[in-house]
């Protein structure tokens, strides 16, 4: 699969999965992927995780990476409803999903631009995997990278663009100057959280590119609230 995600055996019981957590703007809310219908859509709950309401439904599809617009009206995603991978928007109260792309390669990880302007995402059109971006309210798509990329963060201050790949964490256009070895990183907020390679949640100051480690704790896909003071994750089932 394009995205990498875990694949459910055949004849094995079925196992439930929420992952890809990310804060509202206002931290009031968590868009987040789940299985829970039966089907993987996104989802919505309160910070506290209460009040959990279904957004998308495509039956018989999967659909993920949800992204908050900064004005928190409106949440990027990627489905395979078409088949392949393409780049979606809804908006975050409900109703009718919008296709932004409509190539018939793979296109997914949506991240907005600060200004709300643009929608960054990989693309695999030229047969590797790279950095593209789309207005937000569709239009003609601009490859932003040429050299390999998959998802990208604009800075707060919108000065940098960061993107991963297998490699780790790097600024658009100073290249040989990694960021950081690991893989994830984090689209709210005034930091960029990573995932280590022993299981522990490390910080990135996005401008001073300085890191703290936070306690061990085997989770992934961390994401921090716009305050900084809430931490949202992936954690297996059963630990505390």
């Amino acid at each position: 699969m394009a995205k990498g995600r875990r694949k459910q055996k055949a004849g094995l019981p079925r196992l439930d999965f929420e992952y890809h957590p990310r804060y509202s703007p206002d931290a009031q809310r968590i868009a987040f992927e789940s299985n829970r219908s039966r089907n993987e859509e996104i989802w919505i709950c309160r910070a506290d995780g209460s009040h959990p309401v279904q957004l998308t439904t495509f039956p018989n599809k999967w659909t993920g990476s949800p992204s908050w617009s900064p004005d928190g009206q409106k949440i990027a995603f990627d489905s395979n409803v078409a088949g392949n991978w393409d780049i979606c928007i809804i908006r975050s109260q409900g109703g009718q999903p919008t296709r932004l792309t409509t190539s018939e390669t793979n296109e997914y990880q949506p991240s907005w631009s600060r200004d709300g302007k643009w929608i960054y995402y990989c693309s695999t059109r030229t047969g590797h995997a790279q950095v593209w971006k789309i207005p937000a309210s569709g239009g003609t798509e601009v490859q932003v990278r040429k050299h390999g990329g998959v998802r990208a963060y604009e800075s707060v201050d919108r000065e940098d663009l960061y993107y991963t790949n297998q490699d780790g964490l790097w600024p658009v256009g100073n290249e040989p100057n990694s960021v950081s070895s690991d893989s994830a990183a984090d689209d709210t907020g005034s930091r960029i959280s990573i995932k280590s390679t022993g299981g522990n949640c490390h910080i990135l100051k996005s401008l001073s590119g300085r890191s703290t480690a936070a306690p061990p704790l085997t989770i992934w896909n961390t994401v921090h609230s716009g305050s900084g003071n809430g931490l949202a994750c992936n954690r297996p089932r059963g630990i505390k």
